[in-house]
């Protein structure tokens, strides 16, 4: 499985990353594919919820 840094990935590198995966192991990628995006998709909305960054304090 592809490991990626949640932290800064952006979402075209995550995409460029998703569609390698695919091209290079064609359908055994999907479940690595749709983790990678579930895990992205709840770090932007984690972000939008505390409205900060990873790096960011928010009291």
């Amino acid at each position: 499985m592809t490991r990626i840094n949640k932290d800064t990935i952006s979402s075209e590198d995550l995409l460029k990353q998703i569609v390698e995966m695919l091209i290079n192991q064609g359908p055994d990628a999907l479940m690595d594919m749709f983790q990678m995006l579930f895990n992205y998709s709840m770090r932007l909305e984690r972000d939008a919820f505390l409205k900060a960054k990873p790096w960011q304090r928010n009291d």
